[in-house]
């Protein structure tokens, strides 16, 4: 979770557009979602 807190923080400081890979779980996908990720792939959208 810290991992992924530096480097959504990184992104946003460098206006970047946040993609998330290999999201499987609803969980997951709430928690970046959270932190600024406005796209993810991953089982929770397709298989």
């Amino acid at each position: 979770m810290a991992i992924t807190e530096a480097i959504t923080g990184m992104g946003k400081a460098l206006k970047l557009k946040l993609v998330a890979e290999g999201v499987e779980e609803a969980g997951q996908a709430e928690f970046l979602s959270g932190r600024g990720c406005q796209e993810a792939q991953g089982y929770t959208n397709s298989r």
